[in-house]
């Protein structure tokens, strides 16, 4: 800018080589203010998408948080299948390739064929009850609960859902059961004996 005056006193002063490298001069500050502002520009886009990042790793750090306090206060494992990699994410941040490893040999072949066919049919709700594999090596009885999510064409891009462990509802129907059959025997007995 201390050039501007200078250049334009050479390019009017009337002499021909004042005047050209007047011109010249002229036309570098042009470059570089054009070139400023480009850099300007640019500087103001990278501030911004620099903030828009910011602004979306936050909501997701939010909504991993919120996450985490509904898997807490259910006290269900949550889960999160990417059908396109086969990729499964539990609550606790564990990954498998897949659950079905873990599922009862006896029940795991109904629960891939009852999957499949809610994915196949455009489905939207998945729920079941199985015996699943705990961390300790014995099963648990689960209800398991989930959700298909398609993209615009309809196609199966991911399930979501929660299993809530049955086991001790289970244990308690069942020792019901047995008392309720133990008493139907000592009623017959006495009937009997009577």
């Amino acid at each position: 800018f201390i050039a501007l005056p200078i250049a334009v006193w050479a390019m009017f002063s009337g002499d021909l080589r004042y005047v050209i490298v007047g011109a010249s001069l002229a036309i570098v500050i042009v470059l570089i203010c054009r070139m400023l502002r480009v850099q300007e520009k640019a500087l103001t886009s990278l501030l911004n998408s620099k903030f828009a990042v910011t602004v979306e790793q936050c909501r997701a750090q939010e909504s991993e948080e919120r996450f985490e306090l509904v898997s807490r206060a259910t006290n269900d494992l949550v889960w999160d299948w990417d059908l396109r990699t086969d990729c499964v994410t539990w609550n606790e941040a564990l990954q498998s390739q897949w659950w079905l490893d873990h599922i009862h040999p006896e029940d795991v072949e109904r629960v891939r064929t009852k999957i499949y066919e809610i994915i196949g049919n455009g489905e939207e709700q998945f729920q079941d009850e199985y015996r699943f594999q705990t961390a300790a090596g014995n099963y648990a009885h689960i209800y398991d609960r989930g959700y298909v999510i398609r993209d615009d064409q309809g196609r199966a891009t991911r399930m979501v859902g929660a299993m809530q462990d049955l086991t001790m509802r289970k244990e308690a129907e069942r020792a019901l059961a047995e008392s309720e059959s133990l008493n139907r025997r000592v009623v017959s007995a006495s009937t009997d004996a009577i």
